[in-house]
């Protein structure tokens, strides 16, 4: 595998085979207009925001199905295919709550009237998962007095590697994330209450100088040139 970093992108080579189809992005734009969750963003200028920001949610939206569902199951199932040892990853242990979880997404899409292929039964169930919804998918668990990411799905990961974390504590996977040491006993609270059956939803956005989904590499190699951003916004996905 090529890890070496493409100059235009500076993601790694390997990764400029999977990129999107960014033009069915801007047509859903076109179509519908921006997202109605850019509303629940704070984009007044502020020192660092340190709370968690989650809101109650439904099972409703809880996963996600539009009109880039079929480009995207299809780039997802190319990387499960062709780079299984980057996206996807799951400890001993984790069997029972990775079918648990292949069960709800199944459920997820009869409720909806969503078609969709049946799972393969001999494929592990978080990957079947995995090929199954646009969303990426962790398992968190908690062992040794910590949650721990011990299982995932992620074929679209904004500049980390699940193999870089798999296994680690809550801490250490967002060990380079600014200041979570001072929300990071809030966040284990979080999951300690979370009842089962409650779905809880956190927005995030994040400007990327082009349209790629994978993106396996950590920002701090990433050549600091390749984020420039040009008076006019450009590049900006």
């Amino acid at each position: 595998m090529d890890w070496q970093a493409d100059a235009a992108t500076g993601l790694p080579r390997h990764a400029l085979a999977y990129e999107p189809d960014a033009d069915l992005y801007v047509a859903m734009v076109d179509e519908h207009g921006p997202p109605a969750w850019l509303d629940e963003l704070d984009l007044r200028p502020a020192p660092p925001t340190l709370h968690v920001g989650t809101h109650a949610g439904s099972t409703d939206e809880w996963l996600l199905a539009d009109q880039a569902r079929s480009m995207e199951l299809a780039l997802r199932s190319r990387l499960l295919d062709e780079r299984r040892d980057v996206v996807f990853g799951a400890l001993p242990g984790t069997d029972a709550a990775a079918e648990e979880l292949l069960a709800e997404v199944t459920s997820w899409l009869r409720g909806h009237d969503i078609d969709h292929d049946p799972p393969d039964p001999d494929e592990h169930p978080l990957a079947a998962a995995g090929r199954l919804v646009q969303d990426d998918l962790c398992l968190m668990a908690r062992r040794d007095g910590a949650w721990h990411l011990d299982a995932g799905v992620l074929a679209f990961p904004s500049h980390w590697r699940l193999h870089d974390r798999i296994g680690l504590p809550m801490p250490l996977v967002h060990e380079h994330v600014a200041h979570y040491d001072e929300i990071g006993d809030r966040v284990d609270r979080f999951f300690d209450r979370l009842p089962v059956g409650r779905v809880v939803r956190r927005r995030n956005l994040s400007v990327q100088p082009h349209p790629h989904l994978y993106c396996p590499t950590a920002k701090s190699e990433m050549r600091p040139d390749v984020h420039r951003v040009q008076p006019d916004g450009h590049p900006g996905f």
